[in-house]
């Protein structure tokens, strides 16, 4: 099955430039292009979508007014910020309504393809000039860093994990090293005692 993509934007140019990129990759199905926020819902409530790309800057009724008063009713839906603003404040309005992704428009859309498929895989991904706004800490987890944080959280064996999870020992401990790194524990109690305190909920 393709993957559903629904864009709110106002900017001609900016659906035009999404639809040739992905055009190439059949998984991928841009079922409409609407250029006001009040318009999403009656999409979402006609046609299933799985991703909706959305601008901030629109007439009207702009992005982050959608994730304001619609984001709770359409909990499953993935939604990627794709914007010209780069400011923190912006970034940091977008990060409490659970987005999916924050991408610039100045970002390259040959990787477009590999971005949205991630975040159909359950990762977040941000535009790189964004860095500086996020502590390793404070940056949401992959879905699989969370499932592996979820099972050390439980005292669960990484050979324990790897069966839970369907992958080897190696890749628990590549994903292991990369959670004491970003909450800077020297061992996995050191890392299990951090995260309770500062960060998993």
């Amino acid at each position: 099955m393709s993957i559903k993509i629904l864009i709110a934007d106002d900017h001609p140019v900016t659906f035009l430039g999404i639809k040739e990129t992905l055009k190439q990759y059949p998984d991928f199905e841009i079922v409409d292009c609407v250029t006001s926020g009040d318009r999403i819902p009656a999409v979402l409530d006609s046609s299933p979508i799985d991703i909706l790309i959305l601008d901030i800057d629109m007439p009207g009724f702009n992005g982050l007014d959608f994730l304001k008063k619609y984001r709770s009713s359409y909990k499953d839906l993935k939604i990627i910020l794709y914007t010209v603003h780069e400011g923190e404040g912006y970034f940091r309005e977008a990060l409490k309504y659970q987005i999916q992704g924050y991408l610039l428009k100045t970002d390259p859309l040959e990787t477009f393809h590999i971005i949205l498929n991630r975040v159909m895989n359950g990762d977040f991904f941000y535009s790189s000039n964004l860095n500086r706004f996020i502590l390793p800490a404070n940056k949401p987890l992959s879905a699989k860093e969370k499932s592996i944080l979820d099972y050390l959280m439980k005292g669960v064996s990484i050979t324990e994990i790897s069966k839970l999870l369907s992958i080897s020992p190696r890749t628990v401990e590549y994903y292991t090293q990369k959670l004491k790194d970003r909450f800077e524990a020297e061992n996995v109690v050191h890392l299990v005692s951090k995260v309770k305190d500062s960060y998993y909920k």
